[in-house]
């Protein structure tokens, strides 16, 4: 069964709810709302009736000249800053604030949120609640940087309003930047909300991903792929680019973190840069852990969890929307002077249906 494609069915209740909705209300149907802007390579939705309501798909966002008007908040948009004039606005509200790192910047966006609840009970919201998203198909969370005052943080009750600033790392190159307010409420089921920050961004899945077929490429522990190699599964696709061991792995996590604790006796770290595409069919951003995903194997078929160590920049954490893709590096252990595979095996659960291996001999793809 597709992991990735489990849900609770009060979720599926309501995206039946949601979508009927849809096909009886007049949403979508002005000059804006029914004219998606074409991804390259994705075909652009021809039905108004199909279309997802305003603000809650990365295909039909809020758009960026308006407030965003959601049943509980109103969002407003003031400011964005990118790149360089975000950089400095940092470097002046904290001197402790650092550079964005290489191939990244930030983003700051300046938010106006008024309360439209129903009763009068203080609701919190903060720059925690939001998080960025692109072409990429990243969603970036808050970052760890002292913004401009005022930050984005208060309770509001019924009626009042606050205005902040948050804070955002992406890649360099990420376009058409969308924001998706998603409350870290675990009472709340609300669905996520897209607001455009670009003006026109909007994003539909590619129709390739319904159709990539799953491969039995690196499926079996005695037969792993080799570096280079495009893995497919039934959720992920996955390809390990380069690895470090020994001497130089270590060496590489003194310099990430001076406080990272050596290898135990007879083992020694191994880093691998892997690359990994998410293909699950839903709209939403799915978790990929990073070092905890992997395990490193013996051909014994020992296996040596991997290491709490903080690794190199990038590392692989990320949360990936359909077609998204990320590349960083993972820690793995493993005896010394013995050939090891790479176990990628997203869940751990019991159908491992996307478990696979990689043959870690080499140091790089060919």
């Amino acid at each position: 069964m597709n992991k990735q494609r489990r849900r609770p069915a009060t979720l599926a209740v309501l995206a039946l709810g949601l979508a009927a909705l849809a096909c009886q209300t007049a949403l979508g149907s002005g000059p804006s709302a029914g004219r998606p802007t074409a991804t390259p390579g994705v075909a652009s939705p021809t039905s108004e009736s199909a279309a997802p309501r305003l603000g809650l798909s990365r295909s039909r966002p809020f758009p960026a000249e308006a407030a965003a008007v959601l049943p509980d908040w109103t969002l407003e948009v003031l400011e964005v800053l990118r790149g360089e004039p975000a950089w400095q606005a940092l470097a002046e509200a904290n001197r402790f604030n650092e550079p964005a790192p290489e191939g990244q910047a930030y983003v700051l966006v300046r938010l106006r949120v008024t309360s439209r609840h129903t009763d009068q009970a203080a609701r919190p919201i903060a720059g925690t609640d939001f998080r960025l998203t692109g072409q990429r198909g990243i969603a970036y969370f808050k970052a760890f940087a002292v913004t401009p005052e005022p930050y984005l943080e208060a309770e509001l009750r019924a009626g009042e309003s606050a205005e902040g600033w948050s804070v955002y790392l992406a890649a360099q190159d990420e376009a058409d930047l969308l924001l998706m307010f998603d409350p870290i409420n675990f009472n709340d089921e609300a669905p996520p909300y897209f607001l455009a920050l670009t003006p026109g961004a909007r994003f539909a899945i590619d129709p390739e991903l319904a159709g990539r077929a799953p491969t039995r490429l690196g499926a079996d522990p005695r037969e792993p792929a080799a570096l280079g190699q495009t893995l497919v599964t039934e959720d992920w696709e996955l390809e390990a680019l380069e690895v470090r061991r020994g001497a130089e792995a270590w060496d590489m996590l003194l310099a990430a973190n001076a406080f990272n604790d050596p290898p135990p006796d007879g083992l020694e770290y191994l880093l691998v840069r892997v690359r990994v595409r998410a293909l699950h069919a839903d709209d939403e951003a799915v978790y990929l852990g990073g070092s905890a995903y992997f395990r490193a194997r013996a051909d014994d078929g020992r296996v040596f969890d991997p290491p709490a160590v903080v690794v190199p920049e990038p590392g692989l954490d990320a949360r990936l929307f359909p077609g998204g893709s990320h590349t960083g590096w993972v820690a793995l252990q493993g005896p010394v002077d013995t050939r090891l595979s790479l176990e990628f095996n997203p869940f751990y659960t019991l159908d491992e249906t996307d478990r696979r291996f990689i043959s870690l001999r080499g140091t790089s793809a060919p």
